[in-house]
């Protein structure tokens, strides 16, 4: 097992640099729709957006894709790197992907609308996104689980049944990771958690699987 670690982390690197092109150049899609072929490419698979301007925030985001892909092997969980974080909410408010890591920091900075962050505040306040209306007209932004100062989040479309998923993998091996997943029930967050992960904390089954929604675990 050990020898295939560093094919694995190559591999990772080269599709990870091949994403940052494609992030870096598809900024004018935050204002239009993202479905067509490529929403029906990716819909299946798990993308977990990183930001290039944090030097931590892609190993780490590499670290749990490579635990995600050996416990959810049907997920094909790999990290992608955005230019900066801003780049990352965007493409999580746009629906181009459904997971980011982010530090905290830049979190609590984008939900008070400060900085670089001003240009998405009406988006994080629930504002309507394009042709698309957030549910209840709620905030969009959901946290998954935390590690230490990064924050693994959604948008609030990412369905329960797979939050659950990532919240109950990652607690369950997070001996295989480097950095302590913190207790999500006790700390405090700019947003707030995902239903999914609530119902994880809280010891609920697992929700059921939505319609027309492929499962990660068979």
């Amino acid at each position: 097992m050990q020898n295939e670690k560093p094919t694995l982390r190559k591999s990772h690197a080269r599709v990870s640099i091949f994403f940052l092109i494609i992030i870096g150049s598809a900024s004018f899609l935050f204002a239009h729709s993202p479905y067509g072929l490529w929403y029906k490419w990716r819909k299946d698979r798990l993308f977990l957006v990183t930001t290039a301007s944090d030097p931590q925030s892609y190993p780490i985001g590499l670290e749990i894709a490579t635990v995600l892909g050996e416990v959810l092997p049907k997920s094909e969980a790999i990290a992608v790197r955005a230019p900066t974080t801003l780049a990352a909410l965007k493409l999580l408010l746009s629906h181009q992907f459904d997971v980011a890591l982010v530090p905290i920091d830049d979190l609590e900075l984008a939900i008070r609308g400060e900085g670089e962050f001003v240009e998405i505040t009406p988006w994080l306040n629930g504002t309507v996104f394009g042709k698309q209306k957030l549910k209840g007209g709620a905030k969009p932004l959901r946290v998954i689980s935390v590690f230490g100062t990064y924050v693994l989040i959604s948008e609030n479309h990412f369905s329960d049944h797979r939050a659950h998923i990532l919240a109950e993998k990652l607690t369950s091996k997070q001996g295989m990771l480097s950095l302590v997943l913190s207790d999500t029930r006790v700390i405090g967050l700019p947003v707030p958690l995902h239903e999914g992960t609530i119902g994880f904390n809280d010891g609920r089954p697992l929700p059921p699987l939505p319609q027309g929604e492929k499962s990660w675990l068979w």
